[in-house]
């Protein structure tokens, strides 16, 4: 006979008894995660009641009804800066606004503030908006070899449209007289999800011979927009304050404008 303290715990007896362990902790856990996993009666009421109200907020996402609703709303916005339009203070400079255009037609100055901001406010967009990161090829030896430097990164900014969806870009041009600067405002019908958002904003040129550039980011406003029957005011609004914002924008240049060419004229003196 043997005593308990006699029995030889070899390292296979040892082995085997962790290993059972393990096993038993392994099952036990993963049975409390099934349980956890399984969603209670409750939760899944709520998130049924959550996606009842948003279907009720908004047409279904790419049907006739949400693409007319578009087309609705970027024709408001054309009708409301008409209707505007001589509100619109140019110095007697010539002044056109387009017809509503595909967003594939927006200037390139206005491509880098409209991906920064879809990306800061970490939107989705019907439409392709996407920063391209791009890096150069490597010119000398020390980007090969270095462990502390690498390639030149420079950004590309993609903002397009399908044809398949309603043009969405309107633009407002003011050109120069050879003495004022040329100027141009964009406003762009941003679709979502189940929501759309319009952006606005403004470019001078540096000279009157040089085409409109120079973004200005204190031009740059936006409005989120659902599909009720206020849009159309909320958009008429938008415009309105948009088109006084430029107003003031632009007499601030045309100030600065005046005040070079003037002491140009003291010269001459």
């Amino acid at each position: 006979f043997f005593s308990d303290h006699s029995i030889e715990q070899t390292p296979v007896f040892n082995a085997s008894v962790v290993g059972n362990l393990v096993i038993a902790r392994t099952k036990s856990r993963a049975l409390e995660l099934k349980e956890h996993d399984i969603p209670s009666q409750e939760s899944t009421s709520e998130i049924v009641e959550r996606i009842a109200r948003i279907r009720d907020l908004s047409p279904k996402l790419g049907t006739d009804e949400h693409r007319l609703r578009l087309e609705d709303y970027a024709n408001e916005i054309k009708n409301s800066i008409d209707s505007s339009f001589a509100l619109l203070n140019s110095y007697q400079c010539e002044k056109s606004v387009s017809s509503v255009m595909s967003i594939n037609k927006v200037y390139s100055a206005f491509k880098r503030p409209i991906v920064k901001f879809v990306k800061q406010k970490q939107l989705q967009s019907i439409h392709d908006i996407r920063q391209i990161e791009e890096k150069a090829a490597a010119s000398n030896w020390l980007y090969t070899f270095s462990p502390f430097t690498s390639s030149p990164v420079t950004y590309e900014y993609e903002v397009g449209q399908s044809d398949s969806w309603p043009n969405s870009y309107v633009q407002v041009d003011i050109r120069s007289d050879g003495i004022l600067l040329n100027a141009t405002m964009f406003f762009y019908l941003m679709p979502l999800q189940i929501s759309a958002c319009v952006l606005c904003g403004l470019c001078v040129s540096s000279n009157p011979v040089t085409e409109a550039s120079s973004f200005l980011s204190n031009s740059f406003g936006q409005l989120f927009l659902d599909f009720s029957t206020e849009a159309p005011s909320k958009l008429q609004s938008f415009v309105q304050n948009s088109i006084s914002r430029f107003n003031e924008i632009y007499t601030e240049r045309t100030e600065t404008r005046l005040k070079y060419l003037e002491s140009e004229l003291k010269n001459l003196k």
